[in-house]
C-alpha cells in the first residue's frame, strides 16, 4: 500500500478492497495487482541494486581498513571453531580447516572438542558424543592438522554447558544427577550445570588434565561463570553458603536476595 500510494496512477479501489474483501481470495488479489505490480517492478529493482551497491562499497571500505592494521610482533591469531570438526565434516574435516587457518594468516586453531559432560574425542572422563564413531577423534585430528600446517592447536571446553538440544540424555542425567543450575525460581537449568558442585568441579579439572595430555598446547576454559546475579540457587548452593554463614536461611533464596547483609555475603561466597 506505502508503495501503491506514491504512485498517483494507482488504483485507490485495488488497496480498499484488499482490506474490506471478505472472501479473502488470493487469486482475485492477484489478477488486480498484478497490472500495478509490474509497473513498480522498474522501480523496486533500482532500489535493490542501489541498496546492494551500497552495502558492498561498505564491505570493501571495512575490509580495506582491517587489512590496513599492522600485525604486531609476536601477535596471536586465534580462528575460533565452534563445530568439532570444522566447517566442513566429512569433507576435509579439521585438516581441510587448519589449512583454510594458515592460509588467511591465522597463527592458532580453537576446536570446541567438549562441553560439560559431552566430548567429541575418545575421553575416558567425560561421555563421549556419537559423532565420534562417524568422524573420529576431534582433539587427535586438531592436534595432527595443526603440527601440519604450523599452528598451535587449542582445545575450547564449554566447562558448565550441557547443551540440551542435542544432547537431551546428558540433560536429563545431569538433571537426575542433581548437577544442574537453578535460578533464583529454584528451577533447574537443564542447559547450565552448578559451577559450585563438587562433581562438576572435579570433572572440569579431570577434562582439563585428560587434554593437557593429548598434545594440545593450549586448554581454553569457556563458560566457567555462574548464569547470572540470581544464580545458582540449587540445593548443593544453598547447603554451602548455610555452612559457610553457619545459619539457616528459612526462606530460601528470597531471604538472601532482599536482605542486603545476606546478599553481600552470597556474592562474597560465590
Amino acid at each position: 500500500k506505502e508503495c501503491l500510494a506514491r504512485h498517483p496512477g494507482a488504483s485507490a479501489n485495488v488497496v480498499n478492497s484488499l482490506d474490506k474483501d471478505d472472501n479473502h481470495n488470493v487469486f482475485a488479489y492477484a489478477k488486480r495487482l498484478r497490472p500495478l505490480v509490474e509497473r513498480l517492478v522498474p522501480e523496486l529493482s533500482r532500489r535493490i541494486e542501489k541498496a546492494v551497491a551500497a552495502r558492498e562499497s561498505r564491505e570493501k571500505a571495512l575490509v580495506a581498513e582491517i587489512r590496513a592494521i599492522p600485525s604486531a610482533a609476536g601477535e596471536e591469531r586465534v580462528l575460533d571453531c565452534h563445530a568439532p570438526y570444522g566447517p566442513w565434516p566429512g569433507d576435509g574435516g579439521l585438516a581441510r580447516t587448519a589449512r583454510f587457518a594458515k592460509n588467511c594468516g591465522f597463527t592458532a586453531l580453537d576446536v570446541n572438542v567438549c562441553q560439560g559432560p559431552t566430548a567429541w574425542y575418545e575421553s575416558k572422563v567425560l561421555r563421549r558424543s556419537g559423532d565420534v564413531s562417524v568422524h573420529g577423534d576431534a582433539v587427535r585430528q586438531l592436534v595432527e592438522a595443526c603440527r601440519e600446517n604450523g599452528l598451535r592447536a587449542v582445545a575450547w571446553r564449554c566447562c558448565f554447558y550441557v547443551n540440551d538440544r542435542k544432547f537431551p540424555e546428558a540433560a536429563e542425567a545431569c538433571l537426575r544427577a542433581g548437577r544442574c543450575s537453578a535460578g533464583r525460581n529454584m528451577k533447574p537449568n537443564r542447559n547450565i550445570l552448578c559451577p559450585a558442585n563438587p562433581r562438576n568441579r572435579r570433572e572440569d579439572v579431570d577434562a582439563f588434565a585428560e587434554l593437557a595430555g593429548m598434545g594440545v598446547d593450549v586448554v581454553e576454559m569457556d563458560i566457567i561463570r555462574y548464569l547470572g546475579a540470581e544464580y545458582c540457587c540449587c540445593t548443593v548452593c544453598r547447603e554451602a553458603f548455610e555452612t559457610k554463614i553457619g545459619e539457616r536461611v528459612a526462606n530460601w533464596p528470597e531471604d538472601v536476595f532482599k536482605g542486603a547483609k545476606r546478599g553481600g555475603r552470597l556474592k562474597e561466597w560465590r
